[in-house]
């Protein structure tokens, strides 16, 4: 069975309008309220999930097989976040410009 986050999770969300497109959007299934717990349940043999591939460290901490799935493939957007009222960190800035260079158009 797939098991996921809950339906108001944007990345579930982003997720199930790709499951949408071979008719498993929207299933009922047993969901969990974080990646975490969702790739425990997974490694306890509940059942399989999708989840975006910054996730593959935890797959890796608890012994989960990952595969990447690249048709149809998601866009996310993501974000980098500091506390209120402090400057960017110089190594961050350097940071975003690598990242940016490495993801694929």
């Amino acid at each position: 069975p797939l098991i996921s986050l809950p339906p108001d999770n944007k990345i579930q969300q982003a997720i199930e309008a790709r499951l949408d497109e071979i008719g498993r959007g929207h299933e009922e299934r047993q969901t969990f309220r974080s990646f975490e717990t969702l790739i425990a349940m997974v490694a306890a043999g509940m059942g399989t999930a999708v989840v975006p591939s910054y996730a593959r460290s935890a797959c890796l901490r608890y012994g989960v097989e990952m595969a990447r799935l690249t048709q149809p493939a998601t866009p996310l957007s993501f974000y980098g976040i500091t506390k209120r009222g402090r400057a960017e960190a110089e190594t961050m800035a350097e940071f975003i410009k690598v990242f940016i260079a490495s993801v694929p158009a």
